[in-house]
């Protein structure tokens, strides 16, 4: 097996990707292939010196098994004589992953994430019930701000921010809050909006986004840990949240990464049902 030499190492060792994939492939011995093309498992071998890069290589053999699968499925629909002639392993075998020095397992630390929801909307973090319509007002105030940073033709002193309260028939109580801030894509709410403390103003991807629109500085959101928005959950069990970004290109963008039936033409509405389960959108 070829390797690259290790003076490109003192290449990679202050980048911790690069560096990851050097020891994932410094760990591995790589597959045995048999004589001849076989339908059986393919035989892989490995040294770990630890289960950081162990994992790393399993997750890679997870990969090869699904595009194995893949060229599998895709392989049925070609004439017989390719089928018969090119057979393809059905996975990996793993039997010959040897651990070096520790126990293999998936020793890690885990998160409960229903206790984990109760105490950041619960009164540890939060005195008053009523929290959630500041914390609703800093997003706005800061999708406005952002868009004044990104849009040369927005002027945040101009836009509006608006609040209802209401009652209906059964009693609840309804607020709502809107703004002409940013907005999300679709990308953008499975990234950040729905993965607590994974806060989109902390991100590299803002940082490019600034950097498309001309901006070279750093913007200091008032939200800043991505756990705003749970809060509302203090006083009611159910939100919507419609929204949409406001540049077209990185709209489009992101719809070219998935299906055409699933392209977003126009906002998106997700109805938020509670803090676990899945929502609708």
């Amino acid at each position: 097996m070829i390797r690259a030499p290790r003076v490109l190492y003192s290449y990679v060792s202050c980048n911790e990707e690069s560096r990851a994939e050097w020891d994932k492939h410094q760990a591995s011995a790589g597959f045995h292939y048999p004589s001849s093309p076989s339908a059986g498992e393919l035989p892989y071998k490995a040294r770990c010196m630890n289960p950081g890069v162990e994992h790393a290589v399993r997750d890679f053999l997870d990969w090869v098994d699904e595009e194995l699968g893949n060229c599998i499925r895709l392989q049925k629909r070609c004439r017989k004589q390719w089928q018969q002639e090119f057979p393809f392993p059905r996975a990996v075998l793993r039997d010959e992953i040897e651990s070096e020095g520790y126990m293999s397992g998936d020793f890690c630390l885990t998160m409960d994430q229903t206790q984990v929801l109760k105490l950041l909307t619960g009164e540890n973090l939060y005195d008053h019930m009523d929290v959630f319509l500041r914390e609703l007002l800093q997003n706005a105030i800061d999708a406005t701000l952002l868009r004044g940073e990104m849009d040369p033709d927005f002027v945040p002193e101009q836009a509006r921010i608006d609040l209802w309260e209401w009652n209906d028939k059964d009693g609840n109580i309804w607020f709502r809050i809107d703004d002409q801030g940013t907005g999300m894509t679709l990308g953008m709410l499975q990234r950040y909006f729905l993965k607590v403390g994974n806060s989109y103003y902390n991100s590299r991807e803002l940082e490019r986004d600034l950097r498309d629109h001309g901006q070279t500085e750093k913007y200091h959101g008032i939200s800043r840990f991505g756990i705003g928005f749970l809060s509302s959950f203090l006083c009611g069990d159910y939100a919507e949240v419609s929204t949409l970004y406001f540049d077209a290109e990185k709209n489009r963008r992101e719809e070219t990464l998935v299906e055409s039936y699933q392209t977003i033409h126009y906002g998106l509405r997700l109805q938020v049902t509670g803090l676990s389960g899945y929502y609708k959108l």
